[in-house]
């Protein structure tokens, strides 16, 4: 079905008419963010126009810009960490669709012991901080390392004996 709106103001003929295509929401990109922190979201799916309105957790998403009648991106506020709800509004057919996005706590490091490791063993490093369990890899000198959640402030990964000497990175990504 298609919706058609006219333009009550016009007395000329014949008479304007915009023709819509039913609102369809497909995803959300990215799938997950970060709390407390603006973010740029992309909606992609049908019958976008200039009318269309997206909310996050109630809350009107800025600077709503339509790529074209499938997708639309918005500023997303910063909200807290949690499960929310992406709506989009279509006022012309009183429609209302959503789906989920997690914004997800920011993990950081507190601090790794030991602080000095021999080379060339098997170690098991502790790395300390907060929200840790979101963490889904963790590399040490750019080598994939085992690892296990201790808890959500706690990390054991095992050093890989290819490890170089001196300073060595450590990165977690989640």
């Amino acid at each position: 079905p298609l919706i058609i709106k006219t333009d009550e103001k016009s007395q000329v003929l014949p008479p304007m008419i915009e023709v819509f295509e039913p609102l369809q929401f497909d995803d959300v990109t990215p799938a997950f963010i970060l709390e407390n922190s603006a973010s740029l979201i992309t909606i992609h799916g049908k019958g976008f126009h200039e009318q269309t309105m997206l909310y996050i957790g109630k809350r009107k998403l800025a600077h709503i810009t339509m790529k074209d009648s499938n997708t639309i991106t918005g500023i997303m506020p910063a909200i807290p960490s949690g499960t929310h709800d992406i709506e989009i509004f279509d006022p012309y057919q009183h429609l209302e669709l959503s789906k989920k996005l997690t914004v997800y706590h920011v993990p950081y490091i507190q601090k790794i012991e030991p602080n000095v490791i021999l080379a060339k063993h098997d170690r098991t490093i502790t790395i300390t901080g907060n929200f840790l369990n979101t963490i889904q890899n963790v590399f040490i000198d750019n080598i994939s390392a085992v690892f296990h959640h201790e808890n959500e402030y706690q990390i054991q990964a095992l050093m890989p004996i290819n490890t170089s000497t001196g300073s060595i990175d450590i990165a977690l990504n989640y």
